[in-house]
């Protein structure tokens, strides 16, 4: 007794397909590190978390002279940005009715209160 097995033919793939082995027309750059990100985690939960976390990220030190801590909220959501020197600016702004002042002096974040203010102020 003789017997075989059969099989479909493949179906015709018809359509706007590309082989996959085919080099593009130009050239792409590929970062080899990502930029790193200066950004408000939910995580991080108060401003001095999150400005440990970008300390350490950022092989600086945190000198975190003001008496009170704050939570993050809404504003600092927006902020996304690879320099730090822009991120700071856009804390102080959310932060100016608390009072506190950040700032970068070398490789060190400093917090302290913003001069003219009592600080400790509630959000």
């Amino acid at each position: 007794m003789l017997a075989a097995c059969a099989t479909r033919p493949a179906p015709d793939f018809g359509g706007r397909w590309k082989s996959v082995n085919r080099f593009a027309e130009t050239t792409q750059a590929i970062p080899l590190q990502d930029t790193y990100l200066f950004y408000a985690s939910p995580m991080d939960g108060t401003l001095k978390k999150m400005l440990e976390r970008w300390a350490k990220d950022s092989n600086m030190v945190l000198s975190y002279r003001h008496p009170m801590d704050y939570t993050l909220y809404s504003a600092v959501a927006e902020i996304r940005t690879p320099s730090l020197q822009e991120a700071v600016s856009q804390l102080n702004s959310a932060y100016a009715e608390q009072q506190v002042s950040i700032g970068v002096s070398g490789e060190e974040i400093v917090v302290r209160i913003a001069s003219g203010g009592e600080g400790g102020s509630t959000p």
